[in-house]
C-alpha cells in the first residue's frame, strides 16, 4: 500500500501507531489461550494462594483482553474507525466523509477542531503539525517529514 493510504484523516500515520499490525495482540491472545489450557483461571482464584499478586489476576486478564482487541490491521481509511475512537465510527472520519474531504487538511478549521480531543491525550499536537505538512506537500509526499506519533516520542 502507498503512504497516502496509511495517512489517516486526522493527520496521523497509521504504521507509527503502537496498535498497527503489532505483535503484542497475537502474543496476548496466545498467552490467554495457554493460561486457559493450563486451567490457570481456577488456579489463581484460590484465595489462600501463597502468591498474593494472583489476587489481581482478573485485572491482568482484562489488560490481556484489551491488548487482544487493540490490533489494527488496515487503518481508518479502510475500516472507518480507529483504536482511539474506541471501535466506534470515528467522528473525524465521519466529518471528512460528510464534507467530501480526503482528510482534515482540506478543512480551514482543523487547527481548533474538538474532534481531536481524544487524540491529543496520546499524540499532543502531532496530528495538527502533520496536517500542516500534508497541506504543503500533499498526502503522497509528507510522510518523511512527519512529526513523532506520540507525545513521549
Amino acid at each position: 500500500m502507498k503512504d497516502s493510504e496509511f495517512t489517516s484523516y486526522c493527520g496521523l500515520y497509521c504504521p507509527d501507531c503502537i496498535h498497527f499490525r503489532n505483535n503484542h495482540s497475537p502474543v496476548a491472545y496466545q498467552l490467554k489461550k495457554e493460561l486457559g489450557r493450563a486451567d490457570f483461571f481456577k488456579y489463581s482464584s484460590v484465595r489462600s494462594h501463597p502468591v498474593p499478586e494472583y489476587e489481581d489476576f482478573d485485572k491482568f486478564i482484562a489488560v490481556l483482553d484489551r491488548l487482544i482487541a487493540h490490533q489494527c490491521r488496515y487503518g481508518c481509511r479502510k475500516v472507518g474507525s480507529c483504536i482511539y475512537s474506541g471501535g466506534e465510527p470515528c467522528p473525524v472520519v465521519r466529518c471528512c466523509q460528510e464534507k467530501g474531504y480526503s482528510g482534515c487538511w482540506e478543512c480551514e478549521n482543523f487547527r481548533d477542531c474538538d474532534k481531536f480531543d481524544v487524540i491529543r491525550k496520546f499524540c499532543g499536537e502531532s496530528n495538527v503539525k502533520n496536517l500542516e505538512l500534508i497541506k504543503i506537500y500533499g498526502p503522497e509526499k509528507w510522510v518523511e517529514k512527519r512529526h513523532p506519533f506520540y507525545r513521549w516520542d
